[in-house]
């Protein structure tokens, strides 16, 4: 699925759900980050792939490199 088109959206988020929290045996009033991922494939636009994950606000990283690195 690697050659195909994908969209990952990165949203801070706070106060984190009740439900999700508890999952990550968290506080409500920590933040978290929502990563969405949606993957389609090439030329029909058929949904591949859907995925939310939460993530620990002091366990995630985002670097960014030119194209040109």
């Amino acid at each position: 699925m690697n050659e195909e088109y994908f969209t990952e959206t990165n949203k801070i988020i706070f106060p984190t759900p009740l439900n999700v929290a508890k999952l990550l045996k968290i506080l409500t009033d920590e933040t978290t980050v929502l990563q969405v991922r949606v993957t389609k494939r090439r030329g029909s636009q058929q949904l591949l792939e859907y995925v939310e994950s939460y993530k620990k606000w002091n366990f995630y990283q985002i670097e960014l490199v030119s194209k040109n690195h």
